[in-house]
């Protein structure tokens, strides 16, 4: 939990001094952005300019937004290093996960001179930039770190997981609805999608097991609404095993 609110209080501020301009400053051959012009320390970044592809939004408020992005991602690969990394070594993994991984990524999938962008590539809400890029990164480094070091017993707390899904949901409405980038119908069917989904594959892992023969299971529930309301099943699979 605290290498999840760690990655809020660095990421934000790297995402200000570096960050944003790595993914979205002009591109230097569509792989990643100039952040000293004219970004650095979010120079440039105000509330009455907008971003091209945002022409509604405040710059900062996109910004901002983009800035979640960036913390999540680091944040979902958490599940993977428990009882596996120190705590400082987590630190400088996320700083030059951002730097090297994220930050090139981001701008050459979402950037509109980015090379990803241009071929064609359509990532709405972060499946590419974000759900990609951590699971792959959470299987990368349960392969290279090995087994963990704690104890071997039950390695979620129940009460701990509902809570959780139910903060995530949530907040998914605000990550899946927001990157229509305007209210707008884009953004009440991902609102829609997001809810039905997310409903429809709870209710079937519940079913599943109970044809199975099996008891019925919150952790499964839970664990399966999350990979499917989003369709990222690797990333969710990769976490709950490694």
């Amino acid at each position: 939990m605290l290498q999840s609110f760690m990655a809020m209080i660095i990421v934000t501020v790297l995402w200000v001094f570096i960050g944003f301009g790595l993914s979205f400053g002009p591109s230097i051959g569509g792989l990643i952005g100039d952040p000293p012009d004219p970004y650095l320390l979010f120079q440039g970044v105000g509330t009455n300019t907008a971003w091209s592809l945002a022409p509604t939004i405040p710059f900062m408020l996109f910004a901002l937004f983009q800035a979640k992005f960036a913390i999540i991602t680091p944040a979902l690969i958490t599940g993977a290093f428990a009882e596996r990394i120190r705590f400082w070594a987590y630190l400088l993994f996320m700083v030059l996960f951002i730097v090297f991984v994220y930050a090139p990524l981001c701008h050459m999938t979402w950037h509109p001179e980015g090379l990803f962008f241009k071929m064609g590539v359509l990532d709405f809400a972060g499946g590419t930039v974000v759900h990609m890029s951590a699971g792959w990164a959470a299987l990368a480094g349960a392969m290279f770190l090995g087994k963990r070091n704690g104890q071997k017993s039950n390695p979620a707390r129940i009460t701990y997981v509902l809570l959780g899904t139910g903060l995530l949901w949530f907040g998914w409405f605000g990550f899946n609805s927001g990157s229509a980038l305007g209210a707008n119908g884009i953004a009440v069917q991902a609102l829609g999608t997001t809810t039905v989904a997310a409903a429809a594959a709870g209710m079937a892992w519940v079913f599943f097991d109970k044809i199975l023969g099996h008891k019925v299971s919150a952790m499964g529930a839970l664990y399966w609404d999350c990979s499917w309301s989003r369709g990222y099943y690797s990333c969710c699979w990769i976490c709950k095993y490694s």
